[in-house]
């Protein structure tokens, strides 16, 4: 396919019951590494469901928690590679000279898996985990109208729904993202899903320690995922929009991806809320 290298990944076998994980590089500049993984049978699959990393690029750590539950529910996935080297500011989406544009690049990268899928929905699902959560709801404050459902796991700090302050810390207008229009409406009528494990309180190396940060949305990841949810509720009753933001927190869970992995079942968490008829109660 035009703009797409295809070849069977080498840290996947497909089994007898399971999808089949490649790799691919995107078209895209600079070039954005990627990898597929499409479940079993002939038909096209039930959709795709995009997963962005963290800062520590653990893509395939993400790939094996989720590919089992992908197989299970029908579920393409696409997890980009955003390289420290070619997409520094991934994570607040690619500030004028701060780096590539990382949304148009996934953009790009999406059309070309949806074309080589077959399938004639150009939305997704749309998933990330620290840095990847940062980046998938600015993601969808830039282009809602593509993104069905978003799962944030752990972000370090968010976008708040404030007009009047100026992205990222905000979604007013800035000189860095030139020419764009934050689409809070559209944000706010995406369903969200948002999970944090309950031990994550540290105030890490990777945690921004701004004081305006800290004073707004709080000292930690818990308190800043509680805080969050409750503005965007709030920014949904004064802007007459219905919004549809749960929030999960994950006992007994610190950071570390494969603690949500193992003991928070998170790939059980996210695929039977987006994919099945009904989900769990919340806890907060």
């Amino acid at each position: 396919m035009n703009g797409m290298i295809l070849c069977p990944s080498p840290r996947e076998v497909p089994g007898e019951h399971g999808g089949t994980t490649f790799q691919y590089t995107a078209d895209t500049h600079p070039p954005l590494p990627c990898l597929i993984h499409r479940p079993p049978g002939d038909e096209a699959p039930r959709g795709l469901l995009v997963c962005v990393h963290g800062i520590s690029r653990n893509r395939h750590e993400h790939l094996e928690a989720f590919r089992h539950h992908a197989d299970r529910h029908g579920v393409a996935l696409l997890l980009p590679l955003f390289s420290q080297r070619d997409y520094p500011d991934y994570q607040r989406l690619g500030r004028k000279g701060r780096g590539p544009r990382a949304d148009l690049a996934l953009l790009k990268a999406i059309e070309q898996t949806l074309a080589h899928l077959e399938l004639p929905d150009e939305r997704f699902d749309l998933l990330g985990y620290s840095g990847g959560a940062q980046f998938a709801h600015r993601f969808a404050l830039l282009h809602p109208h593509r993104v069905r459902r978003i799962g944030l796991g752990a972000a370090g700090w968010y976008t708040w729904p404030d007009p009047r302050v100026s992205y990222p810390r905000g979604t007013g207008s800035t000189a860095v993202m030139p020419g764009e229009r934050f689409d809070l409406a559209g944000l706010l009528r995406t369903p969200i899903l948002v999970w944090v494990g309950d031990r994550d309180r540290e105030r890490d190396p990777a945690l921004n320690t701004s004081a305006r940060i800290d004073r707004v949305q709080g000292g930690h990841r818990v308190a800043r995922a509680v805080n969050w949810v409750r503005a965007m509720r709030q920014a949904g009753l004064r802007l007459g929009i219905r919004t549809d933001i749960r929030l999960r927190l994950l006992p007994g869970v610190t950071h570390a991806f494969v603690e949500a992995d193992r003991i928070g079942k998170i790939g059980r968490l996210v695929f039977d809320d987006f994919y099945d008829s009904t989900s769990g109660e919340e806890t907060t």
